[in-house]
């Protein structure tokens, strides 16, 4: 499995502690769907490679 990366969860926390500024909120907008986009690309590596064997 994928892990976060150290700014992802460090911005995670902080949102759920305090309001972001404009910038905080964007930078965490841009790494979850950054994450979530290479999430999706293990699946369907996986796929690939286990329906190759």
């Amino acid at each position: 499995m994928r892990k976060q990366t150290f700014e992802h969860r460090y911005l995670q926390v902080l949102a759920e502690r305090t309001q972001l500024n404009a910038n905080e909120k964007h930078n965490l907008q841009r790494l979850v769907q950054g994450y979530l986009g290479e999430c999706n690309l293990d699946k369907i590596v996986d796929v690939f490679l286990i329906s190759r064997n």
